[in-house]
């Protein structure tokens, strides 16, 4: 499944959700942008940043892993930025016991 679009970005759910390792954000991007992807715990509070910096045009890919997250449910936002504007995209993930 190609992810880049002509317009705007796009991603992925994660894969696989849910997961006990690690889990895979495939994400892609029309034109160069800042990338911010935020993983947010039940109560709102940032757990992880995996991603934040400049990425150029194209598929791209995140992983995030599950070590220091405990077993639960995890929302993910990711934020991009380009010469035309911001969009915040959010998806729900799930650590499963290890």
């Amino acid at each position: 499944m190609s992810l880049l679009w002509a317009t705007s970005p796009g991603y992925g759910q994660n894969s696989p959700n849910p997961f006990r390792e690690h889990t895979t954000i495939a994400f892609a991007l029309p034109e160069n942008a800042k990338v911010a992807l935020t993983v947010l715990d039940r109560m709102g509070k940032t757990v992880l940043q995996p991603i934040n910096g400049k990425y150029g045009a194209g598929n791209h890919q995140a992983q995030i892993p599950a070590g220091s997250l405990a077993p639960g449910l995890y929302l993910y936002l990711m934020k991009v930025e380009t010469a035309h504007g911001a969009n915040t995209l959010s998806r729900k993930m799930t650590v499963s016991e290890r």
